[in-house]
């Protein structure tokens, strides 16, 4: 770079003279076109003009005739990236690092390729041993995080995270980054604490204003989070903040009269969302997580404002109702399509309920097509996947996830559960096939037109039971769901090994701390008050403030009560089984209770107290019991729910006695290859009424099919 007339051109391009810089190094190769040092200038020049692929075949000369030039090799991967040339790009840089392993910029290049190219096993394999060896840099210890975020590799990026923000406090994308890995884990004031570091380094952004609100309406401080949503959609247009606000529920309700003006704010809000519809583009994104989720622990029905909400976001966003072109010609195959489509495939309730299902479907006469968002997995969803005959991943956008399920072309579509996840929410409002079925997953109405069926038990549902669901609600007589008898001797643990105090007896009920309804602390108290030596124990809420919420609510009623209150942390499954054979009674929530829970205790001997309601959200243990032929632990109201529990853990003897019935009986609940026969009839009537362009009514059918 000595000579003056390749100088002179470097002083051009410095200066921002371009085209002076390309007229001297033309000159220079007229002279000498094998000139590597010229080449690349030009190549440079080129890039910086905006001409890519001239930069590139001029930084590929230079390469070739240079071969250990470090900077011709970067620069010839960053242009290869920069025009999408990854496979071309990557060896250029992996060629650029290896000549200079310390050089950053060498490697930021390449890390950036790799994870374009989704290879982001080979980056981490990359930086982390150059970060042993450079400590001190911030961005690439940010970059690190992400990496292995993108590799599932959690607690790695929270640690990688976690460097970068000791060296840089203020790096608002680590701050951001780090907050929503420990929101996922529901850490949420350390959450709360990087989003508010995000904030204070850069006031304009708006991703972190909305995170943050987000945490804080977790943690029911809905006050407070609305005015930092309010601030994040006038910091950057976003429609999507105005179904957030309108379904801004809390948790933990704070009373039975607060319920109906939390409804009542909602059905007007919804109204203003229809009358004058935001435009949404991709509704899942754009929502985040459904807020709808909490009206199901209401004790109310939920059709008429799940149908509302479901006009809502039609207005908003009419291209949700979307059709699959095959749909126009389709007959139904000799061997029916089924798919199957969830987030929860995995070790997740919704995933344990499913397997055993799909596991024993017929393969001549049915072919399953499961179809889940892309994830590292576990033994459970892998031992899902060995269900089906093909596993599909499914894009996070709403439109590539429509087109990869419409490609399928399906005879019918199972959703085992919706509402509680974004993506699948808003593909069922979608026609992506003929006959689209809901499952009990999340046991309430989807208000959704293009759902068609609602999957439920005889022995579940009320006698009014189709009022409350605005897809037709099918009454299986088994309910659909084929689960293994869990072990018969749980391992031991002791009251101390759980955290328990030594003496007095012990009520039961953990479970998620939204289930438990205001008109549910009544009976707690006066069971309480009616044993005053007894604790009740429960799990833990997913933020430290609905414990306390919970307890102030309970306070109300009795304040004895609520000081007998034990949280207790999330535990393992075998603990779970050990803390039920430990209490003396469990108490199944009033309106919402027990459905995977009871499966898991019931079969281990464990009677559980049920008051059956209006919705078939809490008749699921009463269900169980009916199955059982067994009614003596099912409540008529809170008088003989309070009795009953009294019963249950003053009366050794009955106790005992109870176990041992609830041991016996509760076979009848697993491994019932009755149960997947008659979802399996089902479906393929389903299918046959729609090719026959009908549909069912009732079942079974008034031909006893």
């Amino acid at each position: 770079m000595s000579r003056p007339a390749l100088a002179a051109a470097v002083a051009a391009f410095q200066n921002r003279r371009l085209s002076e810089a390309v007229t001297l190094c033309e000159a220079i190769l007229a002279e000498r076109p094998e000139d590597a040092e010229a080449l690349h200038l030009l190549g440079v020049v080129l890039q910086t003009a905006g001409r890519g692929n001239d930069a590139a075949t001029l930084l590929a000369r230079a390469a070739g005739l240079a071969p250990d030039n470090a900077d011709i090799q970067r620069n010839l991967g960053a242009v290869l990236a920069s025009l999408g040339r990854l496979s071309e790009a990557i060896p250029a840089l992996e060629k650029a690092h290896s000549l200079r392993p310390d050089d950053p910029a060498a490697l930021e290049n390449l890390a950036t390729a790799l994870q374009q190219s989704r290879q982001e096993a080979h980056a981490v394999a990359l930086l982390e041993p150059w970060l042993q060896r450079h400590p001190g840099v911030a961005r690439f210890w940010h970059r690190l995080g992400t990496l292995l975020l993108a590799l599932d590799r959690r607690s790695a990026a929270i640690e990688a995270l976690e460097r970068c923000l000791a060296l840089q406090p203020q790096h608002a994308e680590a701050n951001k980054a780090l907050g929503r890995l420990r929101a996922g884990r529901r850490e949420l004031a350390a959450a709360a604490d990087c989003f508010r570091r995000a904030i204070a380094a850069d006031p304009a952004d708006a991703e972190a204003h909305r995170y943050l609100a987000d945490i804080l309406s977790i943690q029911c401080r809905i006050a407070e989070s609305i005015p930092l949503y309010r601030r994040a959609q006038a910091l950057k247009p976003d429609p999507g903040i105005d179904f957030v606000l309108a379904a801004n529920f809390p948790a933990i309700l704070p009373s039975t009269a607060a319920i109906d003006e939390i409804r009542e704010r909602y059905d007007k809000a919804l109204d203003r969302l229809i009358e004058v519809p935001p435009k949404l583009e991709d509704p899942s994104v754009e929502i985040g997580e459904t807020r709808q989720f909490y009206l199901a622990y209401h004790g109310r029905n939920d059709r008429a404002p799940q149908q509302k909400l479901a006009a809502a976001y039609l207005a908003a966003c009419p291209s949700l109702a979307w059709r699959a072109p095959y749909l126009d010609g389709w007959r139904p195959r000799d061997r029916l399509r089924i798919g199957v489509v969830s987030t929860y495939l995995r070790h997740h309730t919704v995933g344990l309920v499913t397997q055993g299902l799909l596991d024993r479907f017929d393969r001549e006469r049915f072919e399953i097509l499961l179809f889940r968002p892309r994830s590292a997995g576990d033994a459970t969803s892998q031992a899902i996947a060995g269900t089906a005959d093909a596993v599909i991943d499914i894009p996070d956008r709403l439109a590539e996830a429509r087109l990869r399920i419409a490609a399928a072309e399906l005879d019918l579509l199972y959703f085992p559960d919706i509402g509680m996840a974004s993506l699948t929410y808003f593909l069922a409002f979608a026609r992506l096939a003929p006959v689209q079925c809901i499952g009990w997953g999340h046991p309430d109405t989807t208000g959704i037109p293009n759902a068609d069926y609602w999957l439920s038990a005889a022995d579940w549902e009320p006698p009014d039971g189709d009022e409350h669901y605005s897809e037709q609600l099918i009454r299986l007589r088994h309910p659909p769901v084929y689960y293994p008898r869990p072990l018969a001797v749980p391992p031991k643990r002791s009251r101390a090994d759980l955290g328990l105090p030594a003496q007095g007896r012990l009520y039961l009920s953990p479970m998620s701390l939204f289930k438990f309804h205001p008109e549910f602390d009544r009976t707690v108290g006066r069971i309480l008050e009616q044993d005053p030596e007894a604790h009740l124990a429960l799990a833990s809420g997913d933020a430290s403030e609905w414990n306390e919420l919970l307890r102030a609510r309970i306070a109300q009623v009795s304040a004895s009560a609520a000081r007998r209150l034990i949280f207790l942390p999330r535990r393992s499954f075998a603990d779970f089984q050990a803390l039920g054979r430990l209490g003396d009674a469990f108490l199944d929530p009033l309106h919402f209770g027990g459905g995977r829970t009871s499966l898991d205790l019931l079969g281990l001997g464990v009677p559980i107290v049920n008051r059956p309601g209006r919705f078939m959200r809490s008749r699921i243990t009463y269900g169980f019991y009916r199955q059982m032929g067994m009614t003596d632990l099912v409540a008529a109201d809170e008088e003989s729910y309070v009795a009953t529990a009294l019963r249950l853990a003053r009366d050794a003897d009955w106790r005992q006695a109870m176990r041992d019935r609830t041991a016996e009986r509760s076979a009848v609940l697993y491994e019932n290859e009755a149960a997947p026969r008659e979802v399996q009839e089902f479906f393929a009537a389903a299918v046959a009424a729609a090719a026959a362009g009908s549909s069912i009514d009732r079942w079974p059918p008034l031909s006893g099919g």
